[in-house]
């Protein structure tokens, strides 16, 4: 399917990548306000913590090179990482710690597809006796949460 030659025009209106990534950030802050009284009852912090420079990985955000993703951006690493075919951790995935009940709430009042399940940390409904996965909805001001598009894995960018 061809990709239409106008559709740079409805851009013009929408605010810049940077501002609707602030704007997400803001939902997150909000939603965590809006219900103080159920990340009262978490034990857990909402937010996770990132401490910088730990992995000693200097990653920068740059523009997307992705065919058809003009204005996104994708993280790339600032100088080439040997690993010694090791795993090796380059960033932190820092967001918002959030129930299955809550992310339910979350997802009607917002739209924020960066949510992952975070089997290491268990929850338990005061009416449940089984302990659930918490998920972790993405700071997506941070590094860790912008999706890196392969410029250097050589990996070419397909339109879906």
């Amino acid at each position: 399917m061809a990709r239409p030659t106008d559709a740079r025009s409805l851009f013009i209106s929408m605010p810049s990548r940077e501002q609707a990534l602030e704007a997400q950030k803001a939902n997150l802050l909000r939603f965590v306000r809006d219900n103080a009284q159920e990340y009262d009852a978490l034990p857990y912090e909402p937010f996770t913590r990132q401490r910088s420079g730990k992995f000693g990985v200097q990653t920068a955000i740059v523009v997307s090179s992705v065919p058809g993703c003009v204005g996104l951006r994708g993280v790339a690493l600032v100088n080439e990482l040997s690993t010694q075919e090791k795993e090796k951790a380059i960033c932190y995935y820092p967001g918002l710690l959030i129930t299955e009940k809550l992310h339910a709430k979350f997802s009607k009042q917002y739209y924020c597809p960066t949510s992952l399940e975070l089997q290491a940390l268990t929850y338990r409904e005061p009416d449940e006796s089984n302990a659930r996965p918490l998920l972790i909805v993405g700071d997506p001001t941070s590094h860790g949460a912008i999706i890196n598009d392969g410029v250097r894995s050589q990996q070419r960018g397909e339109y879906i």
